[in-house]
């Protein structure tokens, strides 16, 4: 579900703002007290995926 909040989020900011050029999502989740972290970089109209790290409560 993270991963689809920060695509979609990657997506909307890239639509609206051709300035950026690179995008770190960090996620904080409280009931399973870990973190998480998207991060995106431009590829001509679009954001492609650069790196995903996810704690131990996600594996």
């Amino acid at each position: 579900m993270l991963e689809m909040y920060s695509s979609d989020l990657a997506a909307t900011l890239g639509e609206q703002n051709s300035s950026v050029n690179e995008i770190a999502i960090f996620w904080t989740v409280p009931y399973l007290n870990d973190t998480a972290k998207c991060s995106y970089q431009r590829n001509g109209d679009g954001f492609v995926e650069m790196d995903m790290a996810w704690g131990k409560a996600f594996q």
